[in-house]
């Protein structure tokens, strides 16, 4: 069973298609916000500019026809309003006229009013009173006459949210179109980016070169060395167990050829012993090879089990007592092929593995003999 510590760890893919959607829709609908209130802001700062600017050019007009007119009074006024309201008042804040009220003597000073001190001081004035409870704004700009009263002239207009309210249904509808075609968009942009990383999956074998994205080359090279390694330890366990089957056989045809011998009575007496002895010898070294090949299988391959090998092992070894050994144990195989064999030797030592040397030596007469 697996570790559970290690279990918990492992957290389920996710789906890269379903993120893209999710991000792109997100910012989507973060960009469509921004750009409404960003939008919403640099109109109504533009409107209310505009607005001022053609209030103040209004009342300059009227303060100049009222100025030269034959005699100015402050009902002549009257013929200037048309739907504005307009004010003059007198330089100690008394209202002398307003449009909108029939005796302007009920209303109170205006001497404290912004857009009035400003006037008196510099010759003109502005100011903007909101009110959020009726949803408008009231824009007032003051010029000063030649007389020293000032003449005010005031409009009202719908603030911002209040316009907002009353296109809110169609600002709503074309939200909702927007991100309708966000997620049409955000599904076919999806599908275009991963559309290509599929394919590549489906192309292993070259898939180093179909690779759509920069950022995913060194995961393609990865894969592609993992796929190359693989091929590589299938080609050395295939070759490894052509050598083990050909190892194997050496000794066993060895054994079988002098228990044949003995079986069948065409052992001489004494050479029973002798047959034995080889037969025991062909065994411990059918053991050995057993071991090896158990070592072996814990290894990644026999590349690197030669690369971890030591040389502590190594002992002197006769090359000539080997090949004698050698050559008197593949007798038997020999004959059995109609093949003598000849040696000539002389008293040479080496230090190495006396079993890989043995190995070796009768890998060569066995092939000899085939």
């Amino acid at each position: 069973m697996p570790d559970t510590a290690e279990t918990a760890h492992i957290t389920a893919p996710r789906s890269m298609a379903h993120l893209l959607r999710t991000t792109l829709m997100t910012v989507g609908i973060l960009s469509l916000l921004l750009s409404v209130v960003g939008a919403a802001l640099l109109f109504q700062h533009a409107f209310a500019e505009q607005f001022d600017t053609d209030l103040s050019r209004t009342v300059e007009a009227i303060a100049v026809g009222y100025e030269h007119s034959a005699d100015p009074q402050p009902e002549q006024l009257a013929q200037y309003a048309d739907g504005l309201r307009l004010t003059l008042v007198a330089q100690d804040g008394t209202v002398l006229y307003d449009s909108a009220t029939a005796d302007p003597s009920t209303l109170p000073n205006h001497a404290n009013r912004p857009e009035i001190q400003q006037a008196m001081a510099e010759g003109t004035g502005a100011s903007v009173r909101r009110s959020a409870t009726l949803g408008y704004d009231t824009h007032y700009y003051a010029v000063r006459l030649t007389d020293g009263s000032v003449l005010r002239l005031a409009d009202e207009t719908s603030n911002m949210w209040s316009s907002y309210n009353r296109v809110l249904p169609v600002l709503v509808a074309g939200c909702i179109l927007i991100i309708i075609l966000a997620l049409v968009l955000a599904q076919v942009i999806t599908k275009h980016l991963v559309q290509p990383i599929t394919r590549m999956a489906e192309h292993l074998d070259c898939i180093e070169a179909n690779v759509p994205y920069e950022e995913l080359i060194p995961l393609a090279h990865t894969v592609q060395s993992d796929r190359k390694l693989r091929e590589d330890n299938e080609t050395i366990r295939r070759e490894f167990t052509a050598n083990v089957s050909h190892e194997l056989k050496t000794p066993l045809t060895s054994i079988s050829g002098y228990a044949e011998l003995i079986e069948n009575g065409m052992a001489k007496q004494e050479d029973i012993p002798t047959f034995g002895h080889r037969i025991h010898k062909e065994a411990q070294r059918m053991i050995t090879l057993v071991s090896d090949i158990l070592q072996l299988s814990e290894l990644d391959g026999m590349s690197k089990q030669q690369e971890n090998s030591s040389t502590a092992d190594f002992v002197p070894v006769d090359l000539g007592v080997l090949v004698k050994d050698v050559a008197t144990n593949m007798t038997v195989n020999a004959r059995k092929a109609y093949i003598t064999l000849q040696y000539k030797v002389q008293p040479v030592t080496v230090r190495g593995s006396h079993d890989l040397l043995t190995e070796l030596v009768t890998n060569l007469c066995d092939n000899a003999i085939r």
